[in-house]
């Protein structure tokens, strides 16, 4: 497991005992959620499609309010923060994000500075550098001029990364964020999300891939029936039979070069006899 980072003055967020439906005579999305994001750490929420994953992230998010839950961040009830201030602690990577309009990409980053400027003021040049050297940790550089509409899937997550980490809040919450993504490309915003928690950031990303909460996570959520089934660190809530039972298939486990592997039990066996 990768250690996590050690800044105290970081932002933690609490979810105590919350349960959530979209209709009042609706079934739960969630039920009974409680678990802590703290400063420094990678959370992994892991679990099949449909679980409530990216529920539970709006609801961090405040794009879904209920009064009857109790999020709080940094202390505060969620309830109590206006979205504009939410905006300069919490940045969000949605799963996925149409763009609909040619936005140039440098600008379409730039929007992640909104939260910090005035309703007619423009975004200064140390903002532009700052995007400037986002793209370029990014390796994506050359699209900085490219309108959003002509970028492939994978160029907008990267892009939509982009522009949450050019909001430089405490909190980084991401959907699904390595969806759409090759290999190099998702390897770089693993190492990247790893990379902001070790500076002191909280981040939280939903994944049905457990290699990818094992890769980077200091703490899994397991999330099944609408609930957590087990949440601590990797190596200890993450093994065969529990994912087997998370996922509704048989899962295997191999090691090779003191690294773990996940996947389907047959396609290991059948790696494991080569």
């Amino acid at each position: 497991m990768h250690k996590a980072g050690t800044n105290k003055n970081g932002v933690g967020i609490e979810v105590t005992g919350v349960s959530f439906r979209y209709a009042k005579a609706g079934p739960d999305v969630l039920r009974n959620v409680s678990i802590s994001f703290l400063p420094g750490h990678v959370t992994a929420l892991l679990g099949p499609n449909g679980c409530g994953k990216t529920t539970l992230l709006r609801l961090l998010m405040g794009a879904l309010r209920d009064g009857s839950n109790t999020i709080t961040i940094d202390s505060r009830d969620i309830d109590g923060i206006s979205g504009r201030e939410l905006g300069t602690l919490i940045a969000w990577v949605p799963q996925s994000e149409e763009a609909t309009f040619p936005f140039i990409v440098e600008e379409y980053v730039l929007m992640g500075r909104a939260p910090y400027l005035g309703l007619l003021d423009m975004p200064s040049e140390k903002d532009r550098h700052e995007v400037g050297a986002i793209l370029a940790e990014l390796g994506i550089s050359t699209l900085a001029r490219r309108p959003m509409t002509d970028l492939s899937g994978g160029q907008q997550r990267l892009v939509s990364l982009a522009r949450a980490m050019s909001q430089g809040t405490p909190v980084v919450a991401l959907d699904e964020p390595a969806t759409h993504l090759d290999m190099a490309n998702k390897t770089r915003l693993l190492r990247i999300l790893r990379k902001m928690a070790d500076k002191g950031k909280t981040v939280i990303f939903s994944t049905h891939d457990p290699n990818e909460a094992l890769m980077i996570a200091d703490v899994v959520a397991l999330i099944k029936d609408r609930k957590i089934m087990h949440c601590g660190p990797p190596e200890e809530v993450m093994d065969a039979k529990t994912l087997g039972e998370l996922f509704g298939t048989q899962v295997a486990m191999m090691k090779r070069g003191g690294e773990a592997l996940i996947g389907p039990s047959m396609a290991l066996k059948k790696q494991t006899a080569k």
